[in-house]
């Protein structure tokens, strides 16, 4: 199996090749993942809005502009990022230090973020434990997913990473699937960037029944937004509500189950109090 970088194919290297264990992880996902495998011990360096970690771990800049200075001073044996992110991160300036970098794959839905993860496993020796956490998460997603499929209609949905702009998600980001998993259709679908930029006036044409937004103000924000549009709508708070951002923001297979679960009971709630269940 190998995992494609940028630069070409790198080999999944298996824990005992690795000279030592000094990896530094150069996306918050990523580094959610190891603490998920419990790996917590081998980060030598983390970008910035990382999850908490259990030790001190020296920040080597922020997710978009890594400090390389800082990153070879570390000597790390393995530097880990998401393909997704390689354009902002300088890599080849690592890799021209010979520095070993390892990239995993775009996050575009759950059974890649599966893939991501029993990929990082194998890095970390860690294979038997992932394939236990991924059954759990399994088990677990298909649960909500069953609950979810009890509910007669599947109502219209719009999620914002981003309010000021309006950014969405669309069938090319795996917070769509979430969408989905928990019982809700994605007025945004189909358009052709993972997270486009969209008008006010789109939310009007498309009359989603339920918006999501990742920031805490969600409801105020949305709520003053379509006010104008929507001068007839009596309880917009019904339908606008906002999300944790720790969970969904992070593409490991936990944060996306949690996600599943967070918005479904939101779709949950919406279709109780329209009387529609």
């Amino acid at each position: 199996m190998l995992l494609l970088s940028c630069r070409g194919e790198t080999p999944l290297p298996h824990h005992e090749d690795m000279k030592s264990s000094r990896i530094v992880s150069l996306s918050p996902s990523i580094t959610a993942q190891i603490l998920d495998l419990e790996s917590a011990q081998l980060l030598v360096g983390v970008t910035t809005y990382s999850p908490p970690l259990p030790h001190e771990v020296e920040i080597v800049g922020n997710l978009t502009n890594p400090n390389v200075e800082k990153i070879i001073l570390l000597k790390p044996d393995a530097v880990l990022y998401s393909v997704e992110d390689a354009a902002v991160q300088r890599t080849e300036q690592l890799t021209a230090m010979g520095i070993k970098l390892f990239s995993f794959r775009k996050n575009a839905d759950y059974k890649s973020i599966c893939d991501n993860y029993r990929s990082l496993a194998r890095i970390l020796g860690k294979e038997k434990l992932a394939e236990e956490k991924l059954n759990a998460y399994n088990r677990k997603l298909e649960e909500i997913k069953i609950k979810a499929a009890e509910n007669r209609v599947k109502p219209s949905a719009a999620f914002f990473v981003s309010q000021e702009p309006l950014i969405t998600v669309s069938r090319l980001s795996f917070i769509s699937g979430i969408i989905n998993d928990a019982g809700g259709i994605n007025v945004y679908h189909d358009l052709e960037k993972a997270y486009p930029m969209v008008s006010a006036e789109s939310l009007i044409i498309l009359k989603p029944e339920i918006i999501l937004s990742m920031m805490p103000d969600g409801e105020i924000f949305f709520s003053r937004l379509l006010s104008g549009y929507n001068r007839k709508e009596k309880d917009l708070s019904l339908k606008i509500y906002s999300i944790n951002p720790d969970n969904v923001a992070l593409y490991t297979p936990g944060n996306y189950v949690s996600s599943v679960e967070e918005i479904w009971g939101k779709i949950d709630l919406y279709l109780k109090n329209r009387g529609r269940k």
